[in-house]
């Protein structure tokens, strides 16, 4: 700790100052975007705790602040294997109607193609500087062009997301940050962990901004 400067206090026993993401963890838990767990009277954010697809993207509308729409809690479902009645329901539908998500190609019992969303699946890395990009170029703050896929599929966004600057939309000013991965963190299908998750998604918010009051 560096003498004078008060370290804001952990509002979980299981962070501290020397936890990777400690500041980010605040940030986004004061902010309410993330949440702990209450264990045997302890408040803990578990930050080795792996994230799964669901559980991100409740996580990602939570940090852009979007609720999900009346369209989004009720069916159709977009995917097969996420159905009317379990909790993630309306907010992979809504990160759905955002383009903050689209789920996997498969193909159905008959053949058919078909998008599912795996909801239980560990999030990469890749999968999530993918979703972080779209949100920054959605919203106007980057310009990639006609971006085409890459082989593997997340080289493009991957390429973006190490160097924002190269794809930053206003010419009078500069991105609060480089980077949302920093190039000795890229391992496009390392899986995430909350703590990782927290660090990325605070990036990203300091060049989205606070969508709170």
């Amino acid at each position: 700790a560096i003498p004078g400067v008060q370290v804001p206090q952990s509002p979980y026993a299981d962070v501290n100052a020397q936890t990777y993401g400690y500041e980010a963890i605040l940030r986004l838990s004061a902010n309410g975007i993330v949440k702990g767990y209450v264990e045997k009277g302890k408040n803990l954010f578990k930050p080795n705790k792996p994230v799964n697809r669901a559980e991100m993207a409740k996580m990602i509308l939570g940090s852009v602040c979007v609720e999900p729409s009346d369209i989004a809690k009720k069916p159709p479902q977009i995917y097969p294997d996420v159905q009317p009645g379990m909790w993630f329901f309306s907010y992979t539908k809504q990160a759905y109607i955002k383009g903050y998500f689209t789920g996997y190609k498969g193909k159905d019992a008959n053949g058919r193609d078909i998008r599912y969303f795996a909801p239980n699946k560990t999030i990469s890395q890749a999968e999530l500087m993918k979703v972080l990009v779209e949100i920054l170029r959605r919203q106007g703050f980057l310009d990639v062009g006609n971006m085409k896929m890459g082989n593997p599929w997340y080289v493009p966004y991957m390429e973006i997301a190490k160097d924002i600057t190269k794809y930053w939309q206003d010419e009078e000013s500069s991105p609060a940050v480089a980077s949302l991965v920093n190039e000795d963190e890229v391992d496009p299908m390392k899986l995430m962990t909350r703590g990782e998750a927290a660090v990325y998604i605070d990036r990203m918010l300091s060049i989205y901004g606070s969508c709170r009051e």
